[in-house]
């Protein structure tokens, strides 16, 4: 029994400590989406073949396109 129960409180902190990984990762995933729509507003807003973007115009894209988390 004793071993079953130290088994158990060790995938207990196993979980807790995949849980807490998890959330990192998402969270830098999250940081990464933000920075990519960084990336693609400055882009869209620089001189491209013929036509120039707007600021407001390149965040609209962005906004409608890249920002479905958070």
């Amino acid at each position: 029994a004793r071993k079953v129960v130290l088994e158990s409180l060790d995938d207990e902190t196993e979980l807790a400590r995949l849980r807490m990984r998890v959330a990192s990762l998402e969270d830098a995933v999250l940081g990464l989406r933000e920075d990519l729509a960084v990336a693609v507003k400055a882009l869209l807003v620089t001189k491209g073949a013929q036509q120039v973007v707007t600021p407001d115009e390149a965040e609209a894209w962005v906004s409608s396109n890249m920002r479905s988390v958070g």
